[in-house]
């Protein structure tokens, strides 16, 4: 019981709920209710976690902090699949994207490569992110077709500006 009790108290910290810990879940907004799920999965300190649209539901503000710690769990070894239909996370955040359509697996590859097969992501039912589709209508003004965060259209800007 020593060591679950550790792991427990330290998915807590992890997730800034330590202070918590004895109240009732339900008793907690759907942010912190949802990095409960999240210290509960580290508390068993699986090598993969697959996470199931970890933003819905919350503020800008609330998927940010959950987004940052799904990144530090990354940092800290642990193996993440993330399964969602927001390509602004996918853009931000994934390090690879395999793009499923019917149960068949049609694109595996970087963000910046996925994205551009817009033809195919339209056809899969799958919106590429605002800032990528942006850029792909700017293509006529010579801007590159890897842009998919917004720090590289600032950096894209910023050398066309500058040279």
């Amino acid at each position: 019981a020593g060591e679950q009790e550790e792991r427990i108290a330290a998915a807590l910290e992890f997730v800034g709920l330590q202070e918590k810990r004895t109240l009732h879940p339900f008793t907690l907004g759907k942010g912190e209710r949802q990095k409960v799920a999240v210290a509960s999965i580290l508390a068993i300190a699986p090598p993969v976690i697959c996470i199931d649209e970890p933003t819905t539901g919350l503020d800008w503000s609330g998927a940010q902090r959950m987004m940052e710690l799904i990144g530090e769990l990354h940092r800290k070894g642990h193996t993440i699949v993330m399964i969602t239909h927001q390509m602004e996370l996918v853009a931000g955040w994934a390090q690879r994207v395999l793009l499923l359509h019917h149960g068949r697996l049609l694109l595996d590859g970087s963000p910046a490569e996925v994205f551009q097969e817009a033809d195919l992501l339209r056809r899969s039912a799958v919106m590429p992110a605002p800032l990528s589709r942006l850029v792909r209508r700017l293509a006529d003004l010579d801007c590159p077709q890897t842009i998919h965060t917004t720090q590289q259209l600032s950096q894209a800007i910023s050398s066309a500006i500058h040279g």
